[in-house]
């Protein structure tokens, strides 16, 4: 999980970005009939048909020349309206991530900022992950614990033996949700426009956040007992963290 690709706007063309053609000749053709009149008389009359419009989903080609031969329409190319980044389906998981053991999530191991994450959630059709209550926190929260290396293990023992500082100075100990501020003394938002009200020890805060330390949040996930599974706001820029996607 090193990387976070961006894909770009899908267009109409084909791969190898050729655009298809649509042409057809739509000719003005004469058939000359003969009538006879009771009087024994002849006379010759020209039907004509008429000229019509061909019309493709990517382009159009009008015909009626005097020649009978149709002009050729263009395939245009356009950007599909997803109301996002274009994602094809196989790239879900291409943007060094992996699925989070039954929580229908993405963990991404990159260390990145807040911002960054945000972006690499959004390049895979989804956004950084927004929780709302307890047991979906600790089920979350389980889940990272569940991945933690050899050396993971070692520096937590370190931290709670008070050998080490706590979940803010080790970068691997904390994961980026989808929730921050715009500003000090501003209750925090998630990404689905749901508040997260800035009390101390509340609402799945740390016992002493937020502190407004940061404006965005990380979930502890090691480190000091008391503060493992619970939110803490942290630097949006100046710090880096892994994440958590939800792919939507």
């Amino acid at each position: 999980m090193i990387g976070n690709p961006a894909y770009g706007d899908a267009t109409g063309a084909s791969e190898g970005g050729a655009s298809t053609t649509s042409s057809g000749p739509v000719a003005t053709t004469s058939t000359t009939t003969t009538t006879t009149s009771e009087s024994g008389g002849s006379g010759t009359g020209e039907a004509a048909t008429s000229t019509g419009e061909i019309s493709a989903s990517a382009g159009s080609g009008t015909g009626g020349s005097s020649t009978g031969e149709g002009t050729t329409g263009e395939a245009s190319t356009g950007e599909a309206s997803t109301g996002g980044p274009f994602c094809a389906p196989d790239v879900q998981m291409s943007a060094m991530c992996e699925p989070l053991a039954d929580t229908g999530l993405l963990v991404c191991e990159a260390l990145t900022s807040w911002a960054a994450a945000r972006a690499s959630c959004e390049a895979v059709c989804g956004r950084l992950a927004v929780i709302h209550d307890d047991a979906a926190r600790m089920k979350v929260h389980m889940a990272l614990r569940d991945r933690m290396t050899p050396d993971d293990l070692a520096q937590e023992a370190l931290i709670e033996q008070q050998m080490m500082g706590d979940q803010a100075t080790m970068p691997r100990a904390s994961y980026w949700l989808g929730a921050s501020t715009a500003g000090p003394n501003l209750d925090y938002g998630w990404l689905d426009g749901t508040l997260l009200p800035a009390q101390k020890g509340a609402n799945g805060w740390g016992p002493n956040d937020p502190d407004y330390s940061g404006l965005c949040v990380v979930l502890g996930v090691w480190g000091k007992g008391a503060d493992d599974g619970k939110l803490f706001d942290r630097g949006c820029d100046s710090d880096t963290y892994r994440y958590v996607c939800d792919p939507g």
